[in-house]
């Protein structure tokens, strides 16, 4: 499992995102594979992630298993960008922050 903390911005959308359900897009690390995450705010944000603002959230990778880390791993650097995607529709972007990978 990887576990990313990042500052993200979601845009793009008609509406702002509820915090009441999981926010689970791709996360695209730029090598073109997207992988699923749950994204979850740090701190208390209210109801909604509202577009275009930026926000600090943790993202819970469990589909990340050694092989698919070994695949990204060099990708997977603070500082380094990150994309968010429905299918091939981009619903926003960010940056890691701090990462840990945890095998299983």
């Amino acid at each position: 499992m990887l576990l990313l903390k990042a500052k993200v911005m979601f845009e793009g959308l008609s509406n702002n995102l509820s915090t009441k359900i999981i926010l689970r897009p791709g996360v695209n690390f730029g090598n073109g594979l997207s992988f699923s995450g749950d994204i979850k705010p740090t701190g208390d944000v209210g109801d909604f992630l509202l577009l275009n603002e930026w926000y600090e959230v943790i993202i819970e990778m469990f589909t990340i298993n050694e092989e698919a880390f070994h695949a990204i791993g060099h990708l997977v650097k603070d500082g380094n960008p990150i994309v968010f995607q429905v299918g091939s529709r981009k619903v926003g972007r960010g940056e890691i922050m701090e990462h840990l990978y945890i095998e299983k």
